[in-house]
């Protein structure tokens, strides 16, 4: 069974306690990104693939006395651990503007997870299915809109040499015939980079728009 029909987006305080979840509740959180921080990744382009940069997003739980969260009377304020985040060059990805986070009802509370992440309920065991497409082109919409700014080339770069440094470490264990197959991926990865490097550089952000 999907619970797709009991959850809430972030903006809502609308609770089911009759389909409540069988999981234990969990903090609210939203996600933030560092400039330094891509992954290459090869998208469906048409009948073709491309190679394409994305932000790694990092997850930031609102857990009262964690990372700089304030806790009062059972709510939850995140101002100061954001605040010190975009001092340290992370940009903000607020749920209420950009509406990735899903809330069921749950065990003692309320279970928050991405709208990225189906859950269905099999004899009893809750079993999360991650939409890994529809993640991957909601992060290619924000690049494409502006809230995330295009990779740097001096970051991918630095991301580009570390994979050279793998691809070397593999060259020299070649008789070993996973060393073998782990440098062909390395390789093809690399390439990878190359592609979507040279494609951010000509065509900016029309690279990502859908």
């Amino acid at each position: 069974m999907s619970y797709d029909n009991i959850a809430q987006p972030w903006t809502s305080s609308a609770s089911n306690k009759q389909n409540r979840l069988n999981i234990r509740s969990n903090s609210m959180f939203f996600y933030a990104h560092h400039p330094k921080n891509w992954s290459i990744v090869q998208l469906e382009d048409g009948k073709k693939t491309k190679w394409i940069w994305l932000p790694k997003l990092n997850k930031i739980p609102e857990t009262a006395g964690v990372n700089l969260v304030r806790g009062e009377q059972g709510a939850t304020d995140s101002t100061l651990a954001q605040t010190v985040l975009i001092q340290r060059g992370f940009t903000i990805l607020h749920p209420s503007k950009h509406d990735y986070v899903r809330i069921y009802p749950a065990i003692r509370g309320k279970y928050h997870t991405t709208k990225f992440v189906k859950l269905e309920n099999l004899a009893g065991e809750i079993i999360k299915k991650n939409n890994t497409k529809e993640l991957n082109e909601w992060l290619c919409s924000l690049v494409a809109k502006g809230v995330i700014d295009l990779p740097h080339p001096h970051m991918t770069q630095k991301i580009m040499n570390t994979q050279l440094q793998l691809i070397n470490m593999h060259t020299n264990r070649q008789y070993l015939p996973l060393a073998k197959e782990e440098m062909t991926n390395a390789e093809t990865l690399y390439k990878g980079m190359q592609e979507a490097t040279e494609a951010v550089k000509k065509q900016g952000v029309k690279y990502y728009e859908q």
